[in-house]
């Protein structure tokens, strides 16, 4: 209710004659809830605010599947591609699924590791955030059989043909399990257990590609690429990137930029053109033009044992 002209000024006389302690009591006492909630406000509108504005792109979405990852190869997983595809590492990023789990059989101890690592997979594959996968063999059967792998030779031979030319000799057929009787057999309604699979071309062997080449990984790393993935063109770069003979990493004597060479040259692959970008030297700043923006539930099952 607004006060009558003169019981108003009479307020604001009283006012202006209190102490500061007395005005700041008054204050409180009358406007406590208003600034309380004035307060909460711009908390929460700063948050989003700052939030918008330090949030990253994710350029590609990568898993690690039974692969231990250290954080100087994570680095170089991760930061060096993007440094290599000269993206602005302030603004983009590479989101990594670390330490996944994936087992047929796993033992009893990490019996729930693995069901939470496959709720965490599926759960990624159906939102179309996972785009490619570095994983062990025991790993690459069981998301070859479930059909969550790209048919490299069928997606790449005809889009994508210069790249397709390089990563040929490394390419790996595995099975993909097309129909089985699973159900049927798990619930004692048939027999025997049959399964008919089809080998596909949906993996690529990295083990000896230059970017994991003296890693300290004991066993045989394949990179697979998601079926479903949005970000095809991204994931093709990344395999070209692991093949490269240029590698970006953390360097505390000539800055993060500086490149570890090779013994070759560096194949950028923006479009079906190849470019040959010859490395640079120790110590220089070298990058590549923009360009991985350029792009477009089944359960897990041994494809050789029944359930």
């Amino acid at each position: 209710m607004r006060l009558p002209p003169r019981e108003r000024a009479e307020h604001q006389a009283a006012f202006r004659r209190m102490s500061i302690g007395e005005k700041l009591e008054y204050i409180a006492a009358y406007y406590k809830l208003p600034i309380i909630l004035g307060l909460i406000a711009a908390v929460a509108a700063g948050a989003i605010i700052f939030r918008a504005a330090t949030k990253k792109e994710t350029v590609l979405y990568v898993g690690y599947a039974n692969v231990a990852v250290g954080d100087e190869l994570d680095a170089l997983l991760s930061y060096g591609f993007l440094r290599a595809a000269g993206q602005d590492t302030r603004k983009k990023e590479v989101s990594v699924y670390p330490g996944l789990y994936l087992s047929d059989d796993p033992p009893a101890e990490y019996h729930e590791y693995s069901y939470a690592s496959r709720l965490k997979l599926l759960a990624a594959v159906n939102a179309r955030q996972l785009d490619a996968v570095l994983m062990n063999r025991e790993a690459y059967d069981l998301l070859s059989a479930g059909g969550y792998l790209l048919d490299l030779r069928e997606a790449l031979e005809l889009t994508y043909p210069a790249q397709y030319r390089l990563l040929a000799p490394y390419l790996q057929k595995n099975g993909v399990v097309l129909e089985d009787n699973a159900i049927e057999y798990r619930l004692n309604e048939a027999e025997e257990y049959y399964e008919e699979i089809q080998d596909v071309t949906n993996g690529i062997d990295v083990s000896e590609f230059p970017v994991l080449a003296g890693s300290g990984l004991s066993d045989t790393v394949y990179l697979g690429v998601i079926a479903n993935t949005p970000r095809l063109a991204e994931a093709v770069d990344y395999a070209i990137y692991l093949a490269s003979d240029t590698i970006y990493q953390e360097s505390s004597a000539a800055g993060p930029s500086s490149p570890s060479r090779g013994g070759g040259p560096f194949l950028f692959f923006g479009t079906n053109t190849v470019t040959t970008v010859p490395p640079p030297e120790r110590g220089a700043m070298f990058s590549l033009p923009p360009h991985i923006m350029s792009s477009r539930s089944r359960t897990f099952r041994s494809p050789r044992a029944a359930p």
